[in-house]
């Protein structure tokens, strides 16, 4: 022991051993320097404690191995930097606390693989950056949870892919933001939930995927805005879209709904529709809108309905149609007209001869 510091130095290597256990203690810092690598091996525990700063600094690699645990603690920061690549593996379980912030950076890749569970916490906030990219991968599921928010950015594409479940849970908001590509993808379901707003917003595409089922609910409102297209195709089973309130959708272009069986739309209270320029519904059998009040189709220039068979229009109460200049109805084999009541047609004058 000494007063001030104590210093080793060895031309190749430093070897320390002990049975038990290695303890070293500083009052101000401890430093660890090596040319070519720094080992550090304990059958049982490696614990590494520090009232002010730990750092560790390796030219090449920095490799810490346990069979049972390796535990850091750190009252302040833990500050982990690698111009090359940081690579963490653990057989059970990969832990990191942080009281403030955990910052993780890295020039090329960052990689965590778990046999069973990665967990990061952090009681304000969590950012990972990586000037190339992000890569998180999960054998069973892969759950992010933020008190606050949840919010991901990516200068070039965003990729999630999990072969179970993706659970992505916000108490306030969900944003994701892509200047390129927002991709999801699931073998089985994608779940997203948020009690406030679920916002997804891409510069170029938003392509959502799922063999089975996705599902998107939100207590207050789900919207999705896209300065290009917003494409929906159905799935094995179908597109379900379900909102308590009011579900909106609106496109500076076109709005695309395609459907080999069906389409089904269903509010307890409006379905609202809006274009600017043309709203188009096509299925290869049946549309059928259906509401509990009224339903009504409105359009600037002209508003078409074809069938190629034949075209229904039934109502329990009143049937009103209602045209600017014209009101056209043409059918390849018949046109019927059913109401309960009553059915008036009114001519106007403007029109001599009819």
């Amino acid at each position: 022991m000494g007063e001030k510091d104590i210093r080793l130095y060895g031309e190749n290597n430093i070897r320390v051993y002990g049975e038990k256990d290695i303890r070293v203690y500083g009052e101000k810092d401890i430093r660890v320097y090596g040319e070519n690598n720094f080992r550090a091996y304990g059958e049982k525990d490696i614990r590494v404690y520090g009232e002010n700063n730990i750092r560790v600094y390796g030219e090449k690699d920095i490799r810490v191995y346990g069979e049972n645990n390796i535990r850091v603690y750190e009252e302040k920061n833990i500050r982990v930097y690698g111009g090359i690549d940081i690579r963490v593996y653990g057989e059970n379980n990969i832990r990191v606390y942080g009281e403030k912030d955990i910052g993780v950076y890295g020039e090329k890749d960052i990689r965590l693989y778990g046999g069973n569970n990665i967990r990061v916490y952090g009681e304000n906030n969590i950012r990972v950056y990586g000037e190339k990219g992000i890569r998180v991968y999960g054998e069973k599921d892969i759950r992010v949870y933020g008190e606050k928010g949840i919010q991901v950015y990516g200068e070039n594409n965003i990729r999630v892919y999990g072969e179970k479940d993706i659970r992505v849970y916000g108490e306030k908001g969900i944003r994701v933001h892509g200047e390129k590509d927002i991709r999801l993808y699931g073998e089985k379901d994608i779940h997203v939930y948020g009690e406030k707003d679920i916002r997804v917003y891409g510069g170029k595409d938003i392509r959502v995927y799922g063999e089975k089922n996705i599902r998107v609910y939100g207590e207050k409102g789900i919207r999705v805005y896209e300065e290009k297209d917003i494409r929906v195709y159905y799935g094995e089973k179908g597109i379900r879209v379900y909102g308590e309130k009011d579900i909106w959708v609106y496109g500076e272009k076109d709005i695309r709904v395609y459907g080999e069986n069906g389409i089904r739309v269903y509010g307890e209270k409006d379905i609202r529709v809006y274009g600017e320029n043309n709203i188009q519904v096509y299925g290869e059998k049946d549309i059928r809108v259906y509401g509990e009040k009224d339903i009504r189709a409105y359009g600037e220039n002209n508003f078409r309905a074809y069938g190629e068979e034949d075209i229904w229009v039934n109502g329990e109460k009143d049937i009103r149609v209602y045209g600017e200049k014209y009101i056209r109805v043409y059918g390849e084999n018949n046109i019927r007209v059913y109401g309960e009541k009553d059915i008036r047609g009114i001519w106007r004058k403007q029109y001599p001869g009819i």
